[in-house]
């Protein structure tokens, strides 16, 4: 990681000369059958990170995922009641779960171009009086740039919608004028870098503390008395996030939609293959 260590700390460096100090503006299972169900064929099946109820009567099969994907190769199902027998055969199977949002059909292309390109700017750049300046804040610590160390790195993506507007996460959050916070933006892309010497959990909640923002169901960066949802995909899973908001962890290419007011439409996803921010 030496070179993206290199690119990071120029960046920063041209940051803190522009600005001095960078201050800133988370069930059921079982089945049922009236007759009887027999499954006959070569089956490989895949079910990523939710909860597949299957149930059979009178001949109906209903599948229900609960924030997943379920995918089935070559795979026959017979089910019979009565005299009559109906042979099925299908290669993917998904009922989203009508209680989340859909996810977009459209992936977004991250940009890690300086100047950004996803959503409005409703804070300056950098962290805010409230912080951090170089001491440790939350469970993230602030590094010496000659010192910086990355054998633990991944790149999450965090975005903020109010009244489905998306709002800019701004750019060199964590970056102090002498070191930089194991979490930190580059950009306005909405993602985070998270890093460390070796594992370490580092969450949400660090990054707003290093940020200098308030993060609650009621508060969330300063926007107060409107619904707060969180939602968290991975690879294609989504699910409603339950409990305290800054628990959740930023993890590898992990989505975290903050949602404030107005019910969105659908949850963005993202595509990280051109991806090369640091």
């Amino acid at each position: 990681m030496p070179q993206l260590l290199h690119s990071k700390t120029l960046s920063v460096l041209s940051f803190v000369l522009m600005t001095g100090c960078g201050g800133g503006g988370d069930g059921l299972a079982g089945a049922g059958t009236d007759g009887a169900s027999n499954t006959a064929g070569a089956t490989a099946s895949t079910s990523t990170a939710g909860t597949t109820t299957t149930s059979s009567l009178a001949g109906t099969t209903t599948t229900t995922m609960v924030g997943a994907t379920s995918t089935s190769a070559a795979t026959t199902t017979t089910s019979t009641y009565g005299d009559t027998t109906t042979t099925t055969s299908s290669s993917t199977t998904t009922t989203a779960n009508p209680n989340l949002p859909p996810l977009s059909g459209t992936p977004i292309v991250l940009d890690a171009g300086p100047n950004g390109t996803l959503g409005v700017r409703a804070w300056a750049d950098g962290n805010t009086a409230s912080g951090g300046k170089g001491a440790p804040v939350g469970n993230a610590n602030c590094i010496k740039y000659e010192w910086l160390s990355t054998n633990y790195f991944v790149h999450a993506h965090v975005s903020i919608f109010r009244d489905g507007q998306r709002l800019a996460i701004p750019q060199y959050i964590g970056m102090a004028a002498d070191c930089l916070y194991e979490v930190n933006t580059d950009n306005m892309s909405g993602v985070v870098d998270a890093f460390s010497n070796a594992y370490k959990r580092l969450t949400l909640g660090d990054l707003f503390a290093v940020w200098g923002q308030p993060l609650s169901w009621n508060n969330v960066a300063g926007f107060t008395d409107q619904p707060v949802v969180i939602y968290v995909e991975d690879n294609g899973a989504l699910r409603q996030h339950e409990g305290d908001p800054g628990d959740i962890e930023l993890s590898s290419h992990r989505s975290i939609t903050i949602q404030i007011g107005t019910r969105l439409g659908e949850i963005p996803v993202y595509n990280w293959s051109s991806y090369s921010g640091n």
